[in-house]
């Protein structure tokens, strides 16, 4: 046989140009993608996985009108975000959910997605953080983790100690492989505000598996927030440590001791109150462990004995690693 007639399986034309739709996916160009598969069927050739692509492609193109009637940038980032997750169901119910170029798909909605924000934040005079954060999870979602950390270390600017901004900031240190950076980054965001943490965004295996940690000693709801890290605390997680200021330092003490009286006050109903005072607690053994300050270690057994006056048990766990 000549050399030009043994062809692979990639060489084949047909292959060649069923494999070319994938960047008409990526692009968003739903339509021409389906009308390509079309040609391809009428040559009747085997490619079987053309047909679930195909109702992918569907999908989408059914909810082109829809879409485009939202004119707002907001409102289409979250009407794309809303049509994302029912796409991800429709993949789990149309039993292609491990369909392995979905990611064309992720792309093309994602992609879109950001437009909306990058539009909506710069078409503002007033700099919304919220729109950049927003931005940031968009980024997170396509793996653009350059990106997201840098329009994490913009919307700092203007929101600093911002829980979300923290955490996100986190996401994307962690998946560009600085883990030091990483952690810090989590521990201060569990402690400015843990509260408001939506731990739906977080995708970083070390603290999933603290998440389900604390969850298996059985707390639930914004508890999993405001245990997680006096349990990353106690399991070593959180073990880099920010520098505070002279101010952040009087703040953080002043906060602490306000936690301190309302937990005397709430003898019966301490529940919230217990774990915030022992993160206040921990943060400031964190600050005298790496202090030169010549009354440290005295400073740090007082501590250890208020923790161990609110829970005997989180203090036993903690000892070794301060005394």
């Amino acid at each position: 046989m000549k050399t030009e007639e043994q062809l692979t399986f990639n060489d084949d034309p047909i292959v060649k140009q069923y494999q070319s739709s994938f960047e008409l996916i990526r692009k968003g160009e739903f339509e021409q993608a389906y009308n390509l598969y079309e040609e391809i069927i009428k040559k009747d050739v085997s490619l079987p996985e053309i047909f679930p692509v195909m109702k992918c492609l569907k999908f989408w193109i059914n909810r082109k009108d829809l879409i485009s009637k939202k004119s707002g940038n907001l409102e289409r980032a979250a009407i794309l975000q809303s049509e994302w997750r029912a796409f991800e169901k429709f993949l789990v119910k149309k039993d292609i959910g491990d369909l392995r170029f979905s990611v064309h798909f992720r792309d093309a909605v994602y992609f879109r997605i950001i437009d909306c924000y990058i539009n909506e934040f710069q078409s503002n005079k007033v700099r919304n953080p919220d729109t950049l954060i927003l931005l940031a999870e968009a980024f997170l979602e396509v793996a653009q983790y350059e990106k997201c950390r840098d329009t994490l270390i913009y919307a700092a600017r203007f929101r600093p100690k911002d829980p979300m901004i923290s955490v996100l900031t986190g996401e994307a240190w962690f998946f560009l492989g600085e883990t030091d950076k990483a952690m810090a980054y989590y521990r201060d965001a569990f402690f400015y505000g843990p509260r408001t943490i939506r731990l739906a965004v977080i995708k970083a295996p070390p603290i999933l598996k603290l998440i389900r940690t604390v969850e298996d000693i059985g707390f639930s709801g914004v508890e999993i927030n405001i245990w997680l890290p006096v349990y990353a605390a106690v399991l070593g997680v959180f073990s880099v440590v920010s520098p505070l200021n002279a101010r952040d330092l009087e703040q953080i003490q002043k906060k602490t001791y306000e936690y301190e009286i309302d937990y005397e006050i709430r003898k019966s109903s301490r529940g919230e109150t217990e774990p915030i005072l022992l993160n206040h607690y921990i943060f400031l053994l964190d600050f005298l462990k790496f202090s030169e300050d010549g009354d440290c270690q005295k400073k740090i057994s007082a501590l250890l004995r208020k923790i161990r006056a609110v829970n005997e048990n989180i203090y036993h766990k903690l000892r070794k690693r301060y005394e």
